[in-house]
């Protein structure tokens, strides 16, 4: 779960949960938690973060979709209160109907305090009233971020030097950075964050027929490890009993990411890492499969 607390703001961290039926946990959590009880978690960790005390930027876009607002608030907080008073806020929030928006009274407090400052737009694609006269209606696509964008008076130039931060449904972060890309926005300006692993599904002829040994470099120590046909690096590695990092499992949290120093694998999803990182040799570990005896990871 993503923070939606402020580290410079708030004295206590707090996340979102979005109730789910069939979740893992998040219907345990909304039926059994109670206050009082004791969690044990692992420390944040992510890469869908900002120095925004070291910025020379002007501008800032956020783009979320229903609970992707949670992570999208904690920056857009710590950023109000980091930047000069002369640093603009944009938030395109994308939902299905008025009912939905998270943070909705939060939203409304943070544009009154930064009145001119914090530029608050509304996606709903299935509004039931008129609740909000100024949202833009319908499913986000191409023409609503257009319209959006010549109401911001966002141009080429201003994309220039701006950042933008998006988190929410695939499609959502499809159409997106799409829009953003076909703006001339540099691709180390658009920082993503995924809640769910894309569709590409892994090919049958992809999965290794034969078991093969695997070498892990761990803080400068090597181990080798066997990994059975079909089963991942990162799996393999945590039953035979290396302390690898990893949290998510799902391809979307980087934590198990690794540099590939000789061999070949397959990445059944690589969501979390950039095409830099991809070049670099970076894989993810809970998402590859070894394609030859002579693989080699680094943990970093």
């Amino acid at each position: 779960y993503s923070l939606c607390s402020s580290p410079v703001l708030d004295a206590d961290p707090a996340v979102v949960v979005k109730r789910k039926t069939n979740g893992l946990l998040s219907p345990h959590i909304h039926t059994h938690l109670k206050v009082g009880d004791t969690l044990h978690l692992l420390p944040p960790d992510g890469r869908f973060i900002y120095d925004f005390q070291k910025t020379t930027n002007t501008h800032f876009i956020f783009f979320a979709g229903g609970s992707g607002i949670t992570p999208i608030m904690s920056l857009l907080q710590t950023a109000l209160a980091q930047t000069q008073p002369s640093v603009q806020f944009y938030l395109l929030y994308a939902n299905s109907c008025y009912e939905e928006i998270i943070f909705y009274d939060a939203l409304k407090s943070l544009s009154q305090a930064h009145k001119g400052r914090l530029h608050v737009q509304h996606v709903l694609s299935k509004p039931a009233a008129d609740l909000l006269p100024d949202a833009a209606i319908g499913r986000l696509n191409q023409r609503i971020l257009k319209r959006v964008f010549a109401k911001w008076n966002c141009k080429a130039s201003t994309l220039a030097t701006t950042d933008a931060f998006v988190c929410g449904p695939g499609p959502m972060m499809d159409t997106t950075i799409s829009f953003l890309q076909k703006h001339q926005m540099a691709q180390a300006r658009i920082h993503k964050e995924s809640f769910v692993a894309g569709e590409t599904a892994l090919k049958e002829s992809l999965v290794p027929n034969e078991a093969h040994k695997v070498r892990f470099i761990i803080d400068e120590q090597e181990t080798n490890v066997h990994v059975p046909a079909g089963q991942t690096l990162l799996a393999s590695g945590i039953e035979q009993g290396l302390d690898l990092p990893y949290s998510c499992q799902n391809g979307v949290c980087a934590t198990c990411r690794g540099r590939l120093i000789q061999g070949r694998v397959h990445m059944k999803t690589h969501e979390a890492l950039s095409e830099e990182e991809i070049n670099q040799g970076y894989i993810l570990c809970c998402q590859s499969y070894p394609l030859d005896p002579s693989v080699v990871v680094q943990m970093e």
